[in-house]
């Protein structure tokens, strides 16, 4: 755990500290200060997650991500919960939470290759029904992504 001293941004909080501190924080920005705190370290447990493969701990991850953008940062809204937990009633689905901005926009969802056919149509059907709106769905695939170069 770092020195009191040494933070100069919540990055460099840790959940210790920030239980410890949190007493002294008023309401939303104790909120807030949770969610950049708990999300730094799901970030570092989804990279060992992505690292070992293991799909069930990324989905749960994602969701937990989702909650905390929806309770702690209060940036989601009806809709991307309504896709959130549309998304995870469907077989095969690990996980799922917003993307982008907040308040509307997408979500990413984490699918298991074989119930990618199902999870579109369980999704468009209910968002539909519910919304009038037929959602776009855009399949993609995981890359590389972004790299330190020394």
């Amino acid at each position: 755990m770092a020195a009191i001293g040494s933070v100069e941004s919540l990055r460099d909080v840790d959940a210790a500290m920030f239980e410890a501190a949190a007493g002294r924080i008023q309401p939303p920005a104790r909120q807030r200060a949770r969610h950049v705190v708990t999300e730094d370290a799901r970030v570092e447990a989804f990279m060992a997650a992505s690292n070992a493969g293991d799909l069930k701990t990324m989905g749960q991850l994602f969701v937990a991500s989702h909650r905390s953008l929806q309770h702690d940062y209060e940036v989601s809204c009806e809709e991307l919960d309504f896709l959130v937990d549309t998304a995870l009633g469907v077989p095969g689905v690990f996980g799922a939470r917003m993307t982008g901005g907040g308040f509307g926009g997408c979500t990413v969802n984490l699918v298991a290759p074989e119930a990618v056919a199902a999870f579109e149509a369980g999704v468009r059907e209910a968002y539909q029904a519910r919304f009038g709106i037929v959602p776009q769905i855009y399949r993609c695939k995981p890359s590389a992504g972004a790299c330190e170069v020394a």
